[in-house]
């Protein structure tokens, strides 16, 4: 029962509240996803929890890191990195959202969803994300997904 509790605690990020456990689609032309993520693993670390966040995304790490304060990133990329993933890779991408997420990560940004439905099969994109989704509901975890 405190295990459900906490599952459904509420992390207020500017004018949003996420609740753990629970999946975000955000529209860009309304809130910058990136600034949501980091504001939510601020916000996990000002509770005094030690937050870990993953991020994906068609922005390189280097960007993310200057512009927004992102250091745990990926780049979703076809250019080869030591931390990139092929946007064809969609099994590498779902074995590292759900290893970070069932383990000690707390938020995930997953960002070129689109960009991944270009190079496989969108159904299998689909499944990623609902794969992803039920990590997120079982471990009370926060995903966003631009």
């Amino acid at each position: 029962m405190a295990q459900a509790a906490l599952k459904r605690t509420r992390i207020d990020v500017g004018d949003l509240e996420l609740f753990r456990g629970t999946s975000y689609c955000v529209n860009p032309r309304q809130v910058n996803p990136f600034y949501v993520y980091r504001d939510a693993l601020k916000n996990f670390r000002e509770v005094g929890k030690d937050a870990k966040g993953i991020c994906i995304s068609r922005m390189h790490p280097n960007e993310l890191r200057s512009v927004y304060g992102i250091e745990n990133s990926y780049w979703l990329s076809t250019i080869p990195n030591e931390r990139h993933f092929d946007p064809a890779g969609v099994s590498q991408v779902s074995i590292l959202l759900m290893t970070a997420l069932a383990d000690d990560h707390e938020v995930a940004l997953l960002d070129g969803v689109e960009h991944m439905s270009e190079f496989n099969d969108p159904h299998k994109v689909y499944e990623l994300v609902s794969h992803v989704q039920e990590v997120v509901a079982e471990n009370g975890k926060i995903l966003i997904v631009p």
